[in-house]
């Protein structure tokens, strides 16, 4: 099996089309086609079924487009790292943030990537942790941050941070009879309206795990996906929520609102940093996990991530 025959693999997949990968390569189409076979006949399987709509991996294909990647990823790296030992650190390297904690993480990031790395063409994904998960195993991301409690097969992780869920609301009578609490049971919680992101969200996922276990049924009212939007119908009075202290910051100071930590149980999630298994990260990659890593500390040590607190 050659490094080439892996490109070429790959390129087919993403493109879904020989006649497309030849052009993203810039190679004749008959020499995909010939590598390609040389691959199947040497692995004894079929790798892409053929049709008049274009070129799909089989089951055996899928697999071998990860492994492809990932040699591609290996050599990608042994090179950066070669040629980074007599100069400054340069590489793309894509970095996964959960939308939640992007509004406090990603601009603090680029700021430092781009004062100590300046070389380094940074990328930064925002989504929820389920899409951020898949772009990592597909090699699209070199790292991500994830609320994803189970570790991932291929993957190694290291906990970044703990936020505690809050209940939030403007609606008078929240404001009324919890003005002056300095928590919330998650019995009260559930008799209210509320406007939450829709399953496989991770505070979706933990509120339904919490009420199933209380025998209790949340009110949901609307899923809404974007942190801003669902900020904004709270603001509204269309609802009420449960996010992570630091996505408040976005609401508006004039409007006067109730805002928990959810209590009996205590609710919080564990963030985690997700990177390749035995897989060597470019130097750039490793650099921009140190920076992530001081960020998140030092964040919560200055006191500038409402919430939060170091795993």
């Amino acid at each position: 099996m050659e490094v080439r025959q892996c490109r070429y693999f790959v390129a087919v997949v993403d493109a879904q089309s020989m006649t497309g990968a030849a052009r993203k390569l810039n190679v004749v189409q008959s020499a995909i086609s010939r590598q390609l076979a040389n691959l199947e006949a040497e692995l004894q399987t079929t790798l892409l079924l053929r049709s008049k709509n274009g070129v799909k991996p089989t089951e055996a294909g899928r697999v071998m487009y990860l492994h492809a990647q990932a040699v591609i990823k290996h050599i990608e790296a042994a090179g950066d790292t070669v040629r980074s030992l007599d100069r400054e650190v340069r590489g793309r390297v894509a970095v996964g943030i959960p939308s939640s904690t992007a509004a406090i993480l990603a601009l603090p990031l680029l700021t430092a990537v781009r004062a100590q790395l300046p070389l380094v063409e940074l990328s930064i994904v925002e989504g929820l942790s389920g899409l951020l998960s898949e772009q990592l195993a597909t090699a699209k991301l070199d790292l991500s941050v994830l609320f994803h409690d189970e570790p991932l097969r291929g993957f190694e992780r290291l906990p970044l941070f703990i936020e505690r869920l809050h209940f939030v609301s403007v609606d008078p009578l929240a404001r009324k009879k919890f003005g002056r609490a300095r928590s919330i049971d998650f019995s009260e919680v559930v008799k209210w309206p509320l406007v939450l992101p829709s399953r496989p969200n991770s505070i979706r996922m933990l509120l339904e795990r919490e009420a199933l276990r209380a025998n209790r049924e949340l009110k949901v009212i609307a899923e809404l996906s974007g942190v801003k939007t669902i900020v904004g119908a709270v603001e509204s009075g269309l609802g009420s929520s449960i996010m992570m202290a630091a996505n408040t910051i976005a609401m508006s100071p004039r409007k006067a609102a109730v805002f928990l930590p959810i209590s009996n149980p205590i609710m919080d999630r564990t963030a985690w940093l997700f990177q390749p298994e035995h897989s060597s990260l470019t130097v750039a990659a490793t650099r921009v996990r140190e920076l992530v890593i001081e960020l998140v500390k030092s964040l919560i040590t200055d006191k500038r991530w409402p919430g939060a607190r170091i795993a």
